[in-house]
């Protein structure tokens, strides 16, 4: 099927499963974990890693990265945010960081969202973080 015939959201759809995937090892030691992510995901959400994939960087070349320093609980929320808010369909926030980040109010909960923050502000998500922080403000009522 020709690809100018697709409706906007399938034609996302293909250029996102269709692109290249890049792996990203998180943390380290025990708590170290692995990720693929589609490399098209970045272009419009995560201008960081855009340019560390898709320059002369070292990362660009091997198609990987090594982020010793992060958490893999925060990447992980950074991976699904990734993937649930680059659907063309609109959604409302609400929908795609709620479930992020489960309602009950424990120190594994709290720790999470900080972690979360922390990392979207070192790699530059301001909406990532935006939205994170109006899901911490709105668990504090």
């Amino acid at each position: 099927m020709d690809k100018a015939l697709l409706p906007p959201v399938e034609s996302g759809f293909i250029d996102t499963v269709t692109s290249g995937v890049v792996e990203i090892t998180v943390g380290q030691g025990d708590g170290q974990k692995t990720f693929y992510i589609h490399k098209i995901l970045f272009r419009t959400k995560a201008p960081v890693f855009d340019k560390m994939f898709s320059t002369g960087f070292k990362e660009g070349s091997t198609g990987s990265a090594t982020l010793p320093h992060d958490s893999c609980e925060a990447f992980k929320a950074f991976a699904k945010w990734l993937y649930s808010s680059n659907s063309k369909k609109l959604k409302p926030t609400e929908l795609i960081i709620c479930p992020l980040f489960p309602h009950e109010r424990t120190s594994e909960i709290w720790w999470n969202m900080t972690e979360t923050i922390a990392l979207a502000d070192k790699y530059c998500l301001d909406q990532l973080s935006d939205e994170v922080m109006s899901l911490w403000i709105k668990y504090q009522a």
